[in-house]
């Protein structure tokens, strides 16, 4: 089985370098409830006396690389038909929506091919990521236990999750993206020579893509800051005070690191940081424009043996529009929320080389609370 990124699969003893990789880590283990591995002997009968031997417990091995990064698995409840899970990954590979990648993947694999009527998780209160990916794909809390279990010396709170396979089939995993703000929300007002761009943030999705443009449009740092890079039907690119796509730093200084998330994509209006390759950051972005996605790959993304993308996914990218390709290489930080117009207005200006003839202007970007 595969994802966009990822294979899963059953293990086997190759995999051993790779599981004593992230079984022998300390920062990996911190919250998972067995002990880390001491030599590869041991990771060797983990894989052999437990990860074969289950069997829905997959590797998961990243596409790119050809490494096994982590496991998932599911331990099934007959009688009640449900499923709990369990997952560990890398440390090397937090931070790029991989595990996000694999619980939604799963997630259909439990609710469209396995039938069960129930997937539930629990994590250690202290785990905050693992809690924020488990919400993120929709399972909601159902209780916090203070004290519930004794683990390496000491007691530990849990909460425990769980999603229906009504719920989950009705689509309350939302896009969350596509919502309009809510009441009390800051949003960012980009006006410009031609009209306002109005903007949600996703500070809870990429951080520190939030952090550099919130404080870089405070400081006035786009003010006076031209659309240096214009192509019809696909996207309008600003955010480098040269004005030549090659200027341009971060409030650091220096180049961060790229934030993916499953969830949040390069659909129509998505705000995402332009870069020169993975996790060269500064301070230029780009809206996307395009608004229809070619019948061919439509039809592709829904009828490919290899069907990586999720429905709800193509489903959205052929109902708005966007640029799928750029997944995974470009953080999605933001999204229109008024004032597509504008950025289509811009998308249609006269450009030569791909730069606006008459320079499209940013004029300032403000925070306001939303009242809706």
């Amino acid at each position: 089985m595969q994802s966009e990124r990822l294979i899963f699969r059953k293990f086997n003893l190759d995999d051993k370098d790779d599981v004593f990789e992230f079984g022998n880590d300390d920062e990996t283990c911190k919250f998972v409830t067995w002990d880390k591995h001491k030599n590869i002997l041991e990771s060797e009968k983990v894989i052999t006396d437990y990860f074969m031997k289950n069997n829905y417990c997959f590797a998961i091995v990243e596409k790119i690389s050809n490494k096994c990064i982590g496991s998932f698995e599911f331990k099934a409840d007959i009688k009640n038909n449900s499923l709990s899970l369990g997952y560990v990954l890398n440390k090397t590979f937090w931070n790029k929506g991989y595990m996000t990648e694999t619980l939604n993947f799963m997630l259909d694999y439990a609710f469209n091919t396995l039938k069960v009527n129930r997937v539930y998780g629990v994590h250690i209160k202290e785990n905050i990521a693992s809690g924020k990916v488990m919400e993120k794909c929709g399972l909601k809390v159902e209780g916090e236990f203070e004290d519930e279990e004794f683990l390496k010396g000491r007691y530990i709170t849990l909460i425990h999750r769980a999603i229906l396979r009504k719920n989950y089939l009705k689509g309350e995993k939302r896009m969350k993206q596509l919502e309009m703000p809510k009441n009390g929300e800051k949003v960012y007002i980009m006006k410009t020579n031609v009209g306002e761009i109005s903007l949600r943030l996703f500070n809870e999705v990429a951080p520190k893509a939030c952090e550099n443009f919130i404080t870089l449009a405070k400081r006035g740092y786009y003010n006076g800051v031209i659309f240096h890079r214009v192509i019809r039907d696909f996207m309008i690119q600003g955010g480098d005070p040269t004005g030549t796509g090659m200027g341009g730093e971060s409030i650091w200084g220096e180049s961060f690191e790229d934030e993916f998330d499953a969830n949040f994509r390069n659909y129509r209006g998505a705000l995402s940081m332009a870069n020169a390759g993975p996790n060269t950051n500064g301070s230029q972005f780009f809206i996307v424009q395009n608004s229809k996605i070619s019948d061919d790959y439509v039809n592709y993304l829904k009828n490919s043996d290899k069907k990586v993308y999720p429905d709800e996914v193509v489903e959205t990218y052929e109902k708005n529009g966007g640029a799928f390709w750029l997944d995974f290489k470009h953080t999605v930080f933001g999204q229109v929320f008024k004032g597509m117009e504008v950025v289509d207005e811009i998308a249609n200006t006269y450009c030569s080389n791909d730069k606006p003839v008459e320079d499209i202007v940013i004029l300032s970007i403000e925070e306001k609370v939303f009242e809706g």
